[in-house]
């Protein structure tokens, strides 16, 4: 007879699938929303659109969801970036709710860019730890992606 098991919520697969396809492009993504929000103040101020309450800390708002209109020529653009922000906002809200251990390393694999290597060196754990904590890490990011997205569905349609 072996320990018993931790329950764990697991993500379900469209969910793991879009963070695993997101999060590798973090840097990109996180690199159009500060270009845009440099170059085009002033669609943000006349959608009525604060990137503030895109911060990790912040809990989603109703707010993110809705934005003035804009004229039709920026309306696409202004859809991007929200789009692009919501997954920005997504990846780094997931992170920072994890439990440390498995921030810590999240952080400084998609955060930090750190290589597996130099993550392992400084938590001075193995390939397999390392492996398993970023699935984990994954998971929980998958699985608060899915619940913020039916919430966002709830709100938008009901």
């Amino acid at each position: 007879m072996g320990r018993t098991k931790k329950n764990r919520i697991t993500a379900d697969i469209d969910s793991l699938n879009y963070v695993k396809r997101e999060i590798k492009q973090y840097w990109k993504l996180k690199e159009q929303c500060s270009f845009f929000e440099k170059s085009r103040p002033h669609l943000l101020q006349a959608a009525n659109i604060d990137p503030d309450i895109f911060c990790p800390e912040c809990y989603p708002s109703r707010e993110m969801l809705l934005f003035s209109e804009v004229p039709e020529a920026d309306k696409q653009s202004v859809e991007i970036y929200l789009a692009t922000k919501e997954t920005v906002y997504l990846i780094e809200r997931g992170i920072w709710q994890m439990e440390a251990g498995v921030k810590a390393v999240m952080e400084d694999l998609y955060y930090q860019r750190m290589s597996w290597a130099e993550v392992m060196q400084k938590h001075n754990i193995s390939r397999m730890t390392l492996c398993r904590t970023k699935n984990r890490g994954l998971n929980e990011l998958a699985v608060y992606a899915g619940s913020y997205f039916q919430w966002k569905a709830e709100q938008l349609y009901m």
